[in-house]
């Protein structure tokens, strides 16, 4: 658990009390991400590394041109072979004059190509400039021209985007792109060369070539030497998906990520070889970058899916001819944000609804014996949930990392009965390479975030507007700073921002303000009970926090989304709200009512139930832009959106 430090409100992790880490416990000496990822294909060349499915058949349906896959089973690449290809790639991206300090950018879905892309740029010493890749042309084209890449690499499908503005960016020279995954004549497959006159057409000053043309071109210069990065030296500028405004680069450099990622493999059970790991989160996002690479570095393999052909019901999902990748690959550690377990657990509610009374009974006896004993084997694991994991996950996962937002207190406790491992919720930002505290595997508490990881420390400071200070009874509360190696190095080009959020004191130590609200048990463990940027006064003098309700309104089963909105002239909150796909779309009185029996129940102030509720009538996405590829709402988009809508709910 946490442990205070001294007579200041810090605190480290109880293992670790005298110091915070910043190295990796397995390979003190690997300082830099191209050190530990050399390190792991030595140690185990022949281990499996990465894994994908191949599209073995394509079928497209409706106006709209849906498409439905046909994949193979797992393929996979050994760690000698990875590195082989990373090495190639390396010295093919030198050969187009990449060097070493300046920038380059990935824009891609998660995958092995995106993967190894990173790692060719960490052994080089390219900083990697990430960019989501469900951003759109305005977004992608803010990230390239503020970090003056000369080249992106990029996936088939997203060369439209590009070609977009390409012809805007002054320093672009060279697109790489993965090939069309689609066989040749099925689902509008395009070749190389089609792909390439996307970007040659718009403009003659930008070439455009495969990815494996590029690693072809560095087998005939990968003996070459080259310098290197060092440990101060930047790895990452990754740019948050932006909830509000445009989105900010974060620079992270490889201490930085080592610092985090030896924290992580710290408070992680265990992990070893065997450990199979599904890839499908945006690498894009800190957390998957941070689990990916704490992966490697133990030898363990990743398996990558998408989103769309995740499990058997998957949109994307042939599912007369092909199963899930998770059910296929049946990992055994798996990270995933608030809203996909939220999604599995109503996807399982819905579908036992639907098998008839007895069913429903069954699995509700089960349910609630398993209540107080979530890990333990039971006559209904054989019965009930044995069969669930394995149709859903393949039946072999053992730890679920979950991060990217608050976890319900219900979803936590149906994955830990369901799925009988622990979820480790943390708690991190970018600014912090996603590390700052995760909850025990052996803490069966709901709703706390865990002590601090070996590499942070955790402060608080008084928020007096709100009321907030760490000499609280009978729990100190008040602003999360958070300190240690891990914290970023700044905000790219954005030195007033830098200096209002990352502050040094005058002993020289550096802080990090999260602008979260939180509460240390007296364990130690961390509590997120607020956020500044959340909190609204309303009319009535008192305040209302986004951040506290919202999530106790998302467990109603009549929404899938949710918004409150507090306009500070009024005495009352209300609500948006979406309604789950192929569901009818509720009354609002229904939604109110169903709100109002949420707020007596978790005890909510009369001001914090929203009394009005407008419907919305389309789903919130990243495609849409109405979230975050994390699937965070984006409130002052949506708020924007249905202005006209709140206008008229409160008159």
């Amino acid at each position: 658990m946490g442990v205070k430090v001294g007579q200041q409100p810090v605190w480290r992790n109880v293992l670790y009390a005298d110091h915070v880490t910043t190295d990796l416990p397995q390979c003190p000496d690997c300082n830099t991400l191209d050190k530990i990822f050399a390190k792991s294909c030595e140690q185990y060349p022949n281990n499996p590394c990465l894994g994908k499915r191949s599209i073995t058949e394509v079928e497209v349906f409706g106006e709209r041109k849906f498409e439905h896959f046909t994949l193979s089973d797992f393929e996979w690449l050994t760690y000698q072979e990875v590195k082989k290809k990373v090495d190639n790639f390396g010295a093919g991206l030198a050969a187009l004059g990449m060097q070493k300090g300046k920038n380059i950018s990935i824009y891609a879905d998660t995958s092995d190509y995106w993967q190894m892309t990173s790692q060719a740029c960490f052994a080089r010493g390219f900083p990697v400039a990430t960019v989501y890749a469900s951003l759109g042309a305005e977004a992608l084209e803010y990230g390239l021209a503020q970090t003056e890449v000369t080249h992106v690499v990029t996936d088939a499908a997203l060369v439209p985007t590009i070609a977009q503005v390409v012809d805007k960016l002054d320093n672009l020279k060279y697109i790489i792109f993965t090939s069309d995954p689609r066989p040749a004549g099925q689902g509008g497959h395009k070749s190389d060369d089609e792909i390439a006159a996307l970007i040659t057409n718009k403009t003659e000053g930008v070439k455009a070539m495969s990815w494996d043309k590029v690693a072809e071109m560095g087998s005939d210069t990968v003996s070459q030497k080259y310098e290197g990065p060092n440990k101060e030296d930047n790895a990452v500028i990754m740019y948050t998906s932006g909830s509000t405004g445009n989105p900010k680069g974060v620079v992270l450099t490889h201490a930085n990520i080592v610092a985090a990622l030896g924290g992580m493999l710290r408070a992680v059970p265990n992990l070893n070889t065997s450990d199979v790991f599904i890839g499908y989160l945006p690498l894009a996002h800190i957390l998957a970058l941070s689990a990916e690479n704490a992966i490697l570095s133990v030898g363990a393999c990743i398996g990558y899916g998408t989103p769309k052909t995740l499990t058997d019901k998957s949109p994307g999902i042939n599912q007369k001819t092909t199963k899930g990748d998770a059910p296929t690959l049946a990992p055994t550690v798996m990270a995933a944000v608030p809203a996909i377990m939220d999604r599995i657990r109503e996807g399982v509610m819905d579908a036992v609804a639907h098998q008839g009374s007895v069913t429903k009974k069954i699995f509700d006896r089960g349910y609630g014996v398993k209540q107080g004993n979530s890990f333990g084997s039971t006559f209904y694991d054989w019965l009930i949930f044995d069969g669930l994991r394995t149709k859903l996950l393949g039946g072999r996962l053992r730890m679920m990392l979950s991060g990217g937002g608050p976890l319900s207190e219900e979803t936590q406790n149906f994955m830990n009965i369901a799925f009988c491992c622990p979820v480790g919720q943390g708690y991190g930002l970018t600014e912090t390479c996603g590390a700052a505290t995760i909850v025990w595997p052996n803490d069966g508490s709901y709703g706390r975030v865990g002590p601090p990881l070996s590499c942070c420390e955790v402060k608080l400071v008084p928020w007096e507007e709100a009321g907030y200070s760490p000499d609280d009874k009978p729990h100190p509360r008040g602003e999360i700073l958070l300190g240690g190696a891990h914290i970023a190095k700044e905000y790219y080009m954005m030195p007033e921002k830098t200096a209002e959020d990352f502050r040094t004191e005058e002993n020289g130590k550096r802080w990090f303000h999260t602008g979260d609200i939180g509460e240390v048990c007296a364990d130690g463990v961390l509590k997120i009970i607020d956020r500044k940027k959340d909190l609204v006064k309303a009319a009535g003098g008192e305040y209302v926090s986004y951040g506290k309700i919202e999530p106790l309104l998302k467990d109603c089963p009549l929404v899938d989304n949710v918004v409150v909105y507090q306009d500070p002239s009024k005495a009352y909150c209300i609500a948006l709200v979406t309604v789950a796909p192929k569901k009818d779309p509720p009354a609002p009185e229904e939604v109110v009512a169903a709100f109002a029996a949420i707020g007596k129940q978790k005890k909510l102030a009369k001001f914090e139930i929203p009394t009005k509720v407008h419907v919305c009538n389309e789903p919130w996405t990243p495609e849409n832009g109405m979230t975050t590829a994390a699937m965070k709402v984006k409130r002052n988009d949506i708020v924007k959106k249905y202005k006209s809508e709140i206008q008229q709910i409160y008159t």
